[in-house]
């Protein structure tokens, strides 16, 4: 379990990590997002071939036994990502990540009308507190970008969705073992992501140059990593608690925004005071308290 938490949250720092890396290649880069995306991916593509074969099982199942599991892993998640970077592109890096914690609720909301689970007055209150958390922020430093948000809640609904999947796809796998199952699992999903990439590419040829390339390096590598992390963590963990290890991002992206912009980077992500700073700490308390308490008090 602890090994679990550790991983989960090493997730959300490397996702905080990967934020603020889309906000570099959009400022320098005129907020090219689709060769962000088609260029992250190819990397990450390239990563996962020789993880894929030194995690080979030697008896593979079928393709037909997993392979939805493998396009709504992959597919989900490409969704998510377009309209994350959308949303990075309109918005601070701090901002999106804390409302990218909204995403633990949706996976409940999904849960209430597809699995008929009912709410209880502990989780009603924490449904508050999350509101109550989204208000504080979009109250403090920068007006939020409403088409940033909706670009973040699109986002959320996508991932839901990829998160449900990837669970499945890595039970498929758990007989190699937790972890590399795990790996295994987020390699071969990204070698399809690399795939749809490549192919990409073919058609955006003109505004790729080596620049473009270097600038794409420290999303692929930091993302990568989350997912790595992420995987094995909802291995060990399950789904709902993965997730809200993964929303104490929020809170990280807030204190390196605040570092980062203290430090001369405004460019990447808005100079605030200490007042703001601490409205936006307790609201990211706020919410991922809000989040435990939905789901230890059921």
């Amino acid at each position: 379990m602890y090994s679990g938490i550790f991983i989960g949250l090493l997730a959300a720092f490397f996702h905080s990590v990967s934020y603020l890396s889309t906000k570099v290649f959009n400022k320098v880069h005129g907020n090219d997002i689709v060769t962000l995306f088609v260029l992250s991916h190819i990397i990450m593509g390239v990563i996962s071939i020789p993880l894929a074969i030194l995690l080979l099982p030697e008896k593979m199942p079928e393709l037909s036994s997993y392979i939805w599991l493998l396009l709504g892993s992959s597919i989900f998640y490409l969704l998510g990502q377009l309209f994350l970077f959308s949303a990075l592109e309109k918005s601070e890096p701090s901002s999106v990540s804390m409302f990218l914690g909204l995403k633990v609720f949706m996976l409940a909301i999904i849960g209430f009308v597809f699995l008929h689970q009912s709410l209880n007055i502990y989780q009603w209150i924490a449904v508050i507190l999350s509101s109550c958390s989204i208000m504080m922020l979009s109250g403090s430093g920068k007006k939020q970008n409403f088409a940033g948000f909706i670009c973040v809640m699109l986002a959320c609904v996508s991932y839901c969705f990829s998160d449900l999947s990837i669970k499945a796809l890595i039970d498929h796998f758990r007989y190699i073992g937790v972890f590399k199952g795990s790996v295994f699992s987020a390699s071969i999903c990204y070698i399809l992501c690399g795939f749809l990439g490549t192919s990409l590419l073919l058609f955006k040829p003109h505004h790729i140059n080596k620049q473009a390339w270097l600038l794409s390096l420290p999303f692929a590598f930091s993302w990568f990593a989350a997912m790595i992390c992420l995987f094995s963590c909802f291995a060990m963990v399950g789904v709902i608690f993965g997730s809200i290890l993964q929303s104490t991002r929020g809170i990280i992206s807030i204190v390196l925004g605040y570092l980062i912009a203290n430090c001369g980077y405004e460019i990447l992500e808005a100079k605030i005071t200490k007042k703001v700073f601490m409205i936006r700490i307790l609201a990211g308390i706020l919410m991922t308290g809000a989040i435990a308490l939905f789901y230890y008090c059921k």
